[in-house]
């Protein structure tokens, strides 16, 4: 999801500069691409021009009116999604995670046996990226703002909640709402590597 206004930071989360001489978007979209991820990209239309030319071809989607809320992007998402898909990554541009923890996830959804949803833990604290099954597409298409949108499937669906504890410790479980924090997480992304006991 990427169609929001960023106007806590003040200029446009998906063109902040981030690693490999990529900016966040593309970065983003590469590594969920390296593991395993078929990525759709929705962006509102301010943004959707730009990156419908620079993105890999056909993974940018249009949501017309991204000021009614997420559960408009994730709506507009899941609408393109085929009907047999198996499993629903969602993540937010302003939330990058280690590349180790997106290819945990394809790994943890490849590995059920049933339709749980997978959620990235700190103790009772549920995380980002989430992963759900796609049985569960008509209930993202379904979401709205009065019904605490993603927060509220996932708390009617908590018995069918697969957790990974400690996946994303509190050291790099960031939202990039202000450049403060763009400036810690990007330092945090340049000089470390995540250790690799807390995301096998």
């Amino acid at each position: 999801m990427a169609a929001g206004r960023s106007s806590r930071m003040g200029r446009e989360k998906s063109r902040l500069p981030w690693l490999d001489g990529k900016m966040l978007l593309p970065w983003i979209v590469d590594e969920l691409t390296s593991a395993g991820w078929l990525t759709t990209v929705v962006l509102g239309p301010d943004t959707f021009a730009y990156w419908g030319a620079v993105l890999p071809g056909g993974c940018a989607v249009l949501n017309p009116d991204p000021d009614r809320g997420k559960t408009t992007s994730i709506a507009c998402g899941a609408e393109r999604l085929a009907d047999d898909t198996k499993w629903i990554l969602l993540t937010a541009v302003d939330q990058p995670r280690p590349p180790a923890l997106y290819r945990r996830l394809q790994r943890e959804a490849a590995a059920q046996t049933g339709a749980k949803i997978i959620v990235p833990s700190q103790g009772k604290t549920r995380g980002h990226p989430v992963v759900l099954p796609g049985s569960l597409r008509s209930g993202l298409l379904a979401l709205d703002e009065t019904s605490r949108g993603l927060r509220g499937l996932l708390d009617a669906y908590a018995s069918e909640i697969h957790r990974l504890p400690e996946a994303v410790p509190a050291e790099y479980s960031w939202d990039l709402n202000t450049p403060e924090t763009y400036e810690s997480a990007l330092k945090w992304f340049r000089h470390h590597t995540p250790p690799s006991d807390k995301l096998k």
